[in-house]
């Protein structure tokens, strides 16, 4: 938070976003200056991915704000900057600039000989193979990753559905032009090739493909809902996000992404955008929405969006996804890890439930909201930081522990998504890069919480450091159903 006598106004009389100051972010520990050359990066760091503005030695990467994706995003950005690969437990067991970079110093001297703190990898030194542009394209065919074949095999066997739809809807205020609109939208599908990459099926395998976009293409539907009454307007609104955002896409001839434009008055517009998970993820979305700004905003003046040229493409990283963990026996690696971490799990989490598991169980779907209070969330993340580690892992830990006893079982696994954006070439890149991470949740033996939560912390730690193995591949070498 930032304390400010006034608000900045612009002459309009509106918020001037501009003259707002940026928050002033700092550790709590007395401050000692970074010295060495790691320690400096390490700092520099810290500070691009936290937002801090005063790093020190002894500031912690997750008491500033690090959390699990963003340590990824650590171990990335030193990968690109020291050429070597740092195993991603190391910044849990050294959250701090000191710590991290007296590690650092050890593995990058010449006479360091001990492999402990190089990640699973195939290239030098552990160092994973950098991802070259256009190993994933021959014409128009384009290589699949295994996200994409395992979402294409899953239609196959439930059907054409809209259960792997990924939609969003926003509304828009201010004059708004059509054509600049519907030209940054084909700016962005054309940048991106899963969004415009059918896959067919040949001699029973998926075989992907891109297809040409025409500059002149209309992408956007548009639809005048401004004249009717605002009950019915809202009503057709409505109708209309829900029908959009359930409607199948046919893998094997559609775009990927679909946007209705929805006119509510003069300057009152609601997008609905829909992409298939099979083009996108989360990330993705973020992705999108920033270069739809910027397109926009371009295409409005009558000019392209200046764009940084995209380094590799995605069919690219799914062409280094098979030759990194095919080719370089990493698979096999790392599925025996896995299988050494989960072995002995139950088969199922045996909940008292009021209903019988049915065997044809319906996709349907809902949440339940959970406040955590203040004081709560201070204590939560008073624990993380005594373990030096994240409140996700504590939560974890906790939830892990409240179904082993609803359940009677000592024993717990979690899914859980993870992001899969392990190189930073990656991302700005629309694509389906999720993987599901199994987190086993231990709690034989009565432990206190303080053992719990460092149980937890090396399996997700582990589960991080093993995240490109496949689901599907886990599943299928664990042999459960």
């Amino acid at each position: 938070f930032v304390e400010l006598e006034r608000l900045p106004l612009t002459p309009n009389g509106k918020l001037d976003t501009k003259a707002l100051p940026e928050p002033d972010v700092m550790g709590g520990s007395d401050f000692r200056a970074p010295v060495s050359a790691h320690e400096q990066l390490i700092a520099a760091l810290f500070s691009e991915l936290t937002g801090a503005t005063r790093i020190g030695l002894d500031d912690s990467f997750f008491e500033l704000g690090g959390h699990s994706l963003l340590a990824m995003r650590l171990v990335a950005q030193l990968r690109s900057r020291l050429g070597r690969d740092v195993a991603l437990r190391l910044v849990f067991e050294h959250p701090t600039v000191q710590g991290l970079g007296q590690v650092l110093d050890e593995m990058l001297d010449p006479s360091y000989e001990s492999e402990e703190g190089l990640a699973n990898g195939s290239g030098p030194q552990g160092l994973r193979p950098l991802i070259a542009a256009g190993q994933g394209a021959a014409g128009s065919q384009r290589v699949l990753s295994y996200g994409q074949i395992r979402l294409w095999t899953l239609e196959q066997i439930e059907g054409s559905t809209g259960s792997y739809n990924v939609p969003a809807a926003f509304r828009l205020s201010g004059k708004l032009d059509l054509g600049a609109f519907n030209q940054a939208l084909v700016d962005i599908i054309s940048r991106h090739e899963p969004l415009r990459t059918y896959i067919v099926s040949q001699d029973g395998e998926p075989v992907g493909h891109v297809q040409a976009l025409a500059p002149e293409a209309q992408i956007l539907v548009y639809e005048d809902l401004s004249a009717q009454a605002a009950g019915a307007r809202e009503a057709a609104l409505e109708r209309a996000i829900k029908e959009d955002s359930v409607a199948p896409f046919d893998l094997s001839v559609d775009l990927m992404l679909r946007a209705r434009l929805l006119k509510l008055g003069p300057a009152e517009h609601a997008l609905v955008l829909v992409m298939h998970h099979i083009a996108s993820d989360g990330v993705s979305v973020g992705v999108f929405c920033q270069e739809l700004t910027q397109a926009y905003a371009a295409r409005s003046v009558q000019q392209s969006p200046q764009w940084s040229a995209l380094e590799v493409s995605y069919a690219d990283y799914a062409a280094w996804q098979r030759e990194w963990l095919e080719g370089s026996g990493a698979l096999k690696a790392q599925s025996e890890s896995w299988q050494k971490q989960l072995a002995g799990i139950p088969e199922l989490l045996g909940l008292p439930v009021d209903f019988a598991r049915a065997a044809d169980r319906s996709r349907e779907a809902g949440y339940h909201p959970i406040q955590i209070s203040a004081p709560t969330a201070r204590t939560l993340q008073s624990l993380a930081n005594a373990h030096q580690t994240t409140v996700f892992t504590v939560l974890i830990a906790l939830f892990g522990t409240l179904l082993g006893r609803l359940a009677n079982q000592t024993d717990v696994v979690i899914g859980s998504p993870v992001a899969g954006r392990s190189s930073e070439q990656v991302d700005g890149l629309v694509g389906f890069f999720v993987n599901t991470l199994a987190l086993r949740v231990d709690s034989s033996g009565h432990p206190d919480l303080h053992s719990l939560i460092e149980r937890t912390k090396q399996s997700v730690t582990h589960a991080l450091a093993h995240q490109d193995l496949p689901f599907e591949r886990l599943v299928e070498d664990l042999g459960v159903s």
